[in-house]
């Protein structure tokens, strides 16, 4: 874990979403184009993974590429999720139908929790191993081209850690484990489920290594489910999804500029819709291209005065 001494004026939070996480593509290629530069990447969940890559490959291209690649694939495309469309599109298979509804109802149910990364089928382990290693870079963190952090949550005390040594691939895998669904990850005897349990946007983790301004990307879906609130049980569900919303909030005041792509209700296992995703995450941060420029602007001054 990385000290408060660490000396890093801007990083770029890549927060969780599954599918919507893909927005952090069209993100770093627009910062990309406009030869944006932070000091460090920062992602939870899906985050962590779009991060991890770009840390090592440099190029929102190459990403995007890789990503792309492996969604058109046979393999993923014969997936529980591959085969996921809309409730309203007749290309849905009737198994993927009757599964995909069940881990909906189970994923609301825990929703508070984290977030879904691509995966081959339901509760595998040997499936979700090889659909997602592939994916991530199977190096350690001293081998990566910038720097790089990623969040998840220690199971057995509840402290948050942030990783940033080590196995990226381990450590990715870790912040993307949603609990209740994929199985945690064992790292030195612990075990680790998805940060964004408690730092969806790893707002309170850039903190915690010396980042001095952060520039969010958030892509929550905050757009509750329309239904009638009849139980305790609703009124459970609901108010954690409420209580999350807010302290998600809360932290991602601390931010001095925040990029929310959604801006639909995007299904979490939406990943067909890859291409109109990325684009919203590029289109959402050329609008605030200015904003970004001057914030990076005034850090190099701040920086440069201290220097000389």
């Amino acid at each position: 874990m990385g000290s408060k001494n660490t000396p890093y004026r801007i990083s770029l939070n890549l927060g969780g979403g599954g599918a919507r996480g893909l927005a952090h593509i069209g993100v770093l290629r627009a910062l990309e184009e406009n030869e944006i530069e932070f000091d460090i990447l920062i992602g939870v969940s899906m985050g962590a993974l779009i991060a991890a890559n770009y840390a090592y490959y440099k190029s929102a291209g190459k990403v995007q590429n890789l990503i792309a690649n492996h969604i058109e694939s046979a393999d993923f495309k014969k997936s529980l999720l591959g085969t996921w469309r809309p409730a309203e599109s007749d290309a849905q298979s009737s198994r993927s139908r009757r599964l995909m509804m069940k881990f909906s109802r189970l994923y609301k149910q825990t929703e508070i929790y984290g977030r879904l990364f691509l995966s081959t089928g339901m509760l595998d382990k040997d499936d979700i191993i090889e659909a997602v290693y592939p994916i991530i870079p199977n190096i350690d963190f001293d081998e990566l081209n910038m720097p790089f952090s990623c969040i998840a949550v220690n199971l057995e005390n509840g402290n948050r850690r942030i990783f940033n040594q080590g196995s990226v691939r381990t450590a990715v895998l870790a912040s993307l484990s949603m609990p209740l669904v994929f199985p945690p990850v064992e790292i030195n005897g612990n075990l680790y489920t998805d940060g964004g349990i408690v730092d969806r946007v790893g707002v309170d983790s850039a903190f915690d290594i010396g980042v001095k301004k952060i520039i969010a990307v958030d892509v929550s879906n905050d757009f509750f489910a329309k239904k009638k609130i009849k139980t305790a049980l609703d009124i459970m569900l609901r108010s954690e999804e409420i209580s999350a919303k807010y302290r998600k909030n809360y932290q991602l005041k601390q931010a001095a500029i925040i990029i929310r792509p959604i801006q639909d209700s995007i299904h979490w296992a939406d990943y067909h819709n890859y291409k109109n995703i990325i684009q919203a995450g590029y289109e959402s941060t050329i609008e605030k291209i200015k904003e970004i420029k001057r914030l990076v602007r005034t850090q190099k001054s701040i920086l440069r005065y201290f220097v000389e």
